[in-house]
């Protein structure tokens, strides 16, 4: 089969798309992105933490936020990190209860302010004197 002029350009495009764009698309799956805007996972990364330090071993497996705790020891812990955010999303009714780390740290996807469901109109901020 004689392929014509279009038909040869639209095929040579494709097979670059594979070539080039495919590799290049795996490839940032398993480095952090260089946007301002980092994922959970992304910041783990950084840190130099592998996969399997969240996931662990053999297939991937949901992380929970026990999971998160065995690192961060608890959410007294992490409030004491977060206390210069007003109001300290680590610190409230909702942590006092016991709500997993995972209802706003969504891992590979970008994180929820859980606090909003109710309170809609809710921004955290940063505090510098804090």
């Amino acid at each position: 089969m004689k392929l014509g002029f279009v038909q040869s350009a639209v095929l040579a495009a494709c097979a670059l798309l594979v070539l080039v764009v495919v590799p290049s698309m795996a490839q940032q799956k398993t480095t952090a992105p260089t946007t301002a805007k980092k994922f959970t996972s992304d910041k783990h990364l950084a840190q130099g933490l592998e996969c399997s330090a969240c996931h662990g071993e053999g297939p991937k497996k949901p992380v929970t936020g026990a999971k998160c705790l065995e690192c961060h020891e608890s959410f007294d812990n992490v409030a004491k990190r977060t206390q210069d955010m007003d109001p300290n999303p680590h610190d409230n009714h909702q942590s006092m209860q016991g709500i997993s780390c995972t209802e706003c740290h969504k891992g590979h996807h970008p994180d929820v302010v859980f606090c909003q469901q109710c309170h809609g109109d809710m921004k955290l901020t940063r505090n510098s004197k804090k």
